[in-house]
């Protein structure tokens, strides 16, 4: 949303910001957006146990 010229409104938009992932922790199932994924497509893989997979593909 592009800036208004209203000071409220305009301080309420600097406040949102991106923050990097957590990865929901504190959460005992894990991260929310792997839960909720209807087609499954995100998932949590170790780094070690994707890059072993990696260097198998062609």
């Amino acid at each position: 949303m592009p800036y208004t010229g209203d000071k409220a409104i305009d301080e309420a938009l600097d406040r949102k910001k991106a923050i990097k992932c957590d990865m929901c922790a504190g959460i005992d199932r894990g991260p929310a957006c792997v839960r909720a994924c209807p087609t499954g497509a995100a998932i949590r893989v170790a780094p070690d146990e994707f890059l072993t997979v990696a260097k198998l593909s062609p």
